[in-house]
């Protein structure tokens, strides 16, 4: 049990732009633990970063390592405009690099029956975008299909122009 009126801890951390200093904390007497939270600044981590963070009650010292592990959204999606009929390359972006087993991401196309595109792709550990192959059938007019990719609970969408025979 902890002395009368609790006991206050006070903390440092070793990289503040990777996790920054939480504030003190009291420890209620009586009991042997206390919440707190931090800011995880890390927005420009493109890997895994450890920090010590150390908590002192002013005579003794302790120190945890965090790790901070950086989160891979999706940024966008696109696929080159082709004359219907044709195959055609599409693009999707990440934020930063695919972690540890890559990331992956979800295609939708939004007509299936003029635009094909692979169910899911997987961007490579390291990369930050990777192309996909996507095949289209003829059309009579200009046609636009929206396309979009999902990663990580996150959706973008773009549009894709297959051209007629005519406008080409």
């Amino acid at each position: 049990d902890l002395a009368a009126g609790g006991v206050t801890l006070t903390f440092l951390s070793t990289n503040t732009a990777i996790a920054g200093t939480p504030a003190s904390v009291v420890i209620p007497e009586g009991s042997t633990s206390a919440a707190f939270s931090f800011q995880v600044p890390g927005t420009n981590l493109t890997t895994t970063a450890s920090v010590k963070i150390y908590a002192t009650d002013g005579t003794v010292s302790k120190f945890a390592t965090l790790s901070v592990v950086p989160i891979v959204n999706i940024s966008s999606v696109s696929v080159n405009p082709v004359e219907g009929g044709f195959s055609t390359i599409g693009n999707v972006a990440l934020t930063i690099p695919a972690q540890l087993g890559g990331a992956t991401v979800t295609l939708t196309s939004g007509d299936t029956n003029l635009l094909t595109l692979p169910a899911s792709i997987i961007v490579p550990q390291g990369y930050t975008a990777y192309s996909f192959t996507a095949t289209t059938k003829a059309v009579a007019a200009s046609t636009v299909i929206p396309v979009s990719a999902t990663f990580n609970g996150v959706t973008v969408t773009s549009n894709v122009t297959l051209r007629d025979r005519k406008s080409t």
